[in-house]
């Protein structure tokens, strides 16, 4: 499961490795995946911040109101049996 951490963390792996700390050691200080400890330091050297990026994926085809309006009538239609569907 991904590792959603705040800004304090965060900065903390950016402080340890600044004083000289490897990622083992940083990792195993805050309880952390080296993996995870490997991203936010190779993020900060190569954006010099801690912020989350923007992705480049897929742009959304529906609004969040349109969102609402499909589970709207997902959840009517589950009320209904299998020649009631298409109604």
């Amino acid at each position: 499961m991904k590792e959603h951490l705040n800004n304090v963390i965060k900065g903390k792996i950016i402080t340890y490795h600044d004083r000289g700390w490897t990622n083992i050691q940083i990792a195993k200080d805050l309880n952390l995946n080296k993996n995870t400890v490997t991203l936010w330091t190779n993020r900060y050297r190569n954006y010099g911040t801690i912020e989350e990026i923007k992705k480049s994926g897929r742009k959304r085809k529906t609004t969040k109101d349109q969102d609402i309006k499909i589970i709207e009538i997902v959840y009517k239609k589950r009320k209904r049996n299998q020649s009631q569907l298409y109604d």
